[in-house]
C-alpha cells in the first residue's frame, strides 16, 4: 500500500476507532437493559433454556427481552465456553461496533467516493455518546452489550446487498437483501421500518416492470424480511409460558410503539433531537446535509442514485419515527450513525469550492472540537454513576465473598463474578427471600414501594449500611 494522504487518513482515523471503542470497557456501568441480556444470556449458557431465572424458576422466551436470538445466543456460546464473566460480552459487542464501521466505510465508498467514506467513519468515531442530565450516566452505545449495533451492522450489510441487487436485478439478490433486513428486525424490532423506504425505492426501481413481475419483487422483499421475525414470534410463542396469542400482543407492544404518544410527547422528542448536539453532529449540520442531499439525488442522474436515496429516506424515516415514539435517545442512535454519511458527503461536496473552505473550516472545527474532546474523555477517564462505587466499595467490606445475595438493582450486577446475585422478582407476595437461602439484601428505594414491606419485616432484618436511597440488609433471625 502506498503511502499517501488518504492512506495514512484511513489509518489514523481507523486506530481512533477502533482505540477509543476498546478502552475501558468494564469501567462502564451496567444498566437495566444490559443486565436482561446477561441474564438471559447466562441462564441459556448454564441451565439451556432461553428466559430469565428467577427465584420462582424460569420464564422461558420472555418477551420483554428485546435483544433477539442474534445477541443473546453468541453472548451465551462466549459464557459456555470462557465462563461468567459480565463484562465479556463488550467485547464481542466492540467486535461488532468495528464491523458495522468497516461497512460503513465500505458502502460509503461505494455511492459517495473514498474522500467521504474516510469523513463518514471519522464522525461515526465521535457519534456513539448520548450526553443526558447527569453528565457522569452515558451510554457508548458501541461498548455495551445491547442489540442496536448488531442491528446496525445487519442493516448495512442489507443496504450492501441491496445495493447489488440494483446493479444485478436477481430473486436472489433480493431475497437475501430482505433476510439481512430481517435478521437487523430479529435483533432490534424498531428496526423493521426500514421496510417502509424499502418498498418506496422499490415502487420506483420497478416501475417498468408488468403488473405481476412487480407485484413477485414485493412479495419476494417483504416475505423475506418478515421471515427471521415472524419465525422467532411463532417459535417462541409456542414455548413461552403466555402462549402464542399473549405473547405475540405483548411482544409488539413495547415501549417505543408509534403512535402511541401525545403531540406534545412528540414536540419534547423533536427538541430532545436537538439535545444530542453537539456530539452527532446533530442537529445543525445534518439537517441542512440531509435537505442538500435530497435535493442533489434528485436532480443529478446517478448509477447509484436509488441506493442514496434508500440510506436518505431511512435516516428521515428513523427521525419521524423518534418523535412518535417513547423517545429513548438509543433509538434515535441507528438514524443518527448512518446520518453522518451525509454530513460528510455535504462537507466534500462544499470544499471543493475555495471560497467555502474558511466557513466549514470555522463551522467544523467548532462542531467536532466538543465531539471529539467528549469522545477522549469518556474513553480515556473512568467514569461511574456516584452512588455505584462507595456501595461496591461497602458490598465487599461488608459481605463475604460468594455470599447468597438478594439484589434490586441490576447496576450492581457486575458484583455477580464475586457473589452469587439473584435479582428481586417483581411480586413479592408470599415469597421469603430468608427461605430461598439469602442472609443479605440490597437496593433502593424499599420506602417507596409497599410491596418490600412484607420481605423486610417477615424476619428481623438489620441495615447494616445506607447511602441516600441505596441500603444493605443483613438477615439477623429467622
Amino acid at each position: 500500500m502506498k503511502i499517501t494522504l488518504a492512506n495514512t487518513s484511513l489509518l489514523l482515523i481507523g486506530a481512533f476507532y477502533i482505540i477509543t471503542a476498546f478502552c475501558n470497557l468494564p469501567s462502564l456501568n451496567i444498566g437495566d437493559d444490559e443486565a436482561i441480556y446477561l441474564s438471559a444470556s447466562k441462564t441459556l449458557a448454564e441451565d439451556g433454556v432461553y428466559g430469565i431465572k428467577t427465584n420462582y424458576g424460569y420464564i422461558p422466551y420472555w418477551q420483554k427481552i428485546r435483544g433477539g436470538p442474534t445477541i443473546i445466543v453468541p453472548t451465551a456460546i462466549l459464557f459456555k465456553i470462557f465462563g461468567f464473566n459480565p463484562f465479556l460480552p463488550r467485547y464481542l459487542n466492540t467486535f461488532i461496533s468495528i464491523s458495522a464501521g468497516f461497512i460503513l466505510f465500505c458502502l460509503t465508498k461505494k455511492l459517495f467516493g473514498q474522500r467521504t467514506a474516510l469523513l463518514a467513519l471519522f464522525f461515526l468515531s465521535i457519534s456513539f455518546y448520548l450526553p443526558i442530565e447527569d453528565t457522569s450516566i452515558y451510554t457508548p452505545i458501541n461498548r455495551y452489550l445491547n442489540g442496536e449495533m448488531l442491528a446496525l451492522l445487519f442493516l448495512l450489510l442489507f443496504m450492501l446487498a441491496f445495493h447489488k441487487y440494483t446493479k444485478c436485478e436477481s430473486a436472489k439478490n433480493l431475497g437475501v437483501s430482505g433476510l439481512l433486513l430481517g435478521l437487523s428486525a430479529l435483533t432490534k424490532m424498531h428496526f423493521l421500518i426500514i421496510l417502509l423506504p424499502t418498498i418506496i425505492v422499490l415502487y420506483n426501481r420497478t416501475a417498468h416492470y408488468n403488473k405481476n413481475k412487480r407485484l413477485m419483487t414485493f412479495a419476494i422483499a417483504t416475505i423475506a424480511a418478515l421471515l427471521p421475525l415472524t419465525f422467532w414470534v411463532l417459535w417462541a410463542g409456542e414455548h413461552s409460558e403466555l402462549g402464542l396469542y399473549e405473547y405475540t400482543k405483548l411482544f409488539f407492544n413495547f415501549e417505543g410503539k408509534p403512535l402511541s404518544h401525545s403531540i406534545i410527547k412528540w414536540g419534547q422528542n423533536l427538541y430532545g433531537i436537538f439535545q444530542i448536539a453537539p456530539n452527532t453532529l446533530e442537529p445543525i449540520i445534518l439537517f441542512p446535509s440531509l435537505a442538500l442531499s435530497f435535493y442533489r439525488i434528485i436532480n443529478c442522474e446517478d448509477k447509484n442514485k436509488q441506493t442514496k436515496m434508500l440510506l436518505l429516506l431511512t435516516v428521515c424515516f428513523w427521525m419521524v419515527w423518534y418523535c412518535v415514539s417513547a423517545g429513548y435517545p438509543r433509538y434515535l442512535m441507528p438514524g443518527i450513525l448512518i446520518g453522518n454519511i451525509f454530513t460528510a458527503w455535504t462537507f466534500t461536496h462544499f470544499l471543493k469550492n475555495k471560497a467555502a473552505v474558511p466557513f466549514f473550516a470555522v463551522t467544523l472545527i467548532l462542531v467536532i472540537t466538543p465531539a471529539l474532546t467528549l469522545t477522549l474523555q469518556r474513553t480515556i477517564k473512568t467514569n461511574e454513576t456516584k452512588w455505584v462505587t462507595p456501595l461496591k466499595d461497602a458490598v465487599y467490606e461488608l459481605i463475604p465473598k460468594n455470599s447468597k445475595i438478594e439484589i434490586k438493582d441490576f447496576e450492581l450486577y457486575s458484583l455477580s463474578k464475586d457473589y452469587q446475585i439473584q435479582t428481586t422478582p417483581s411480586k413479592v407476595d408470599n415469597y421469603d427471600p430468608a427461605y430461598e437461602g439469602f442472609n443479605y439484601i440490597i437496593g433502593g428505594f424499599f420506602d417507596d414501594y409497599s410491596l418490600y414491606e412484607y420481605t423486610l419485616n417477615k424476619h428481623r432484618w438489620e441495615e447494616i449500611y445506607s447511602n441516600g436511597a441505596y441500603r444493605i440488609y443483613k438477615l439477623i433471625s429467622l
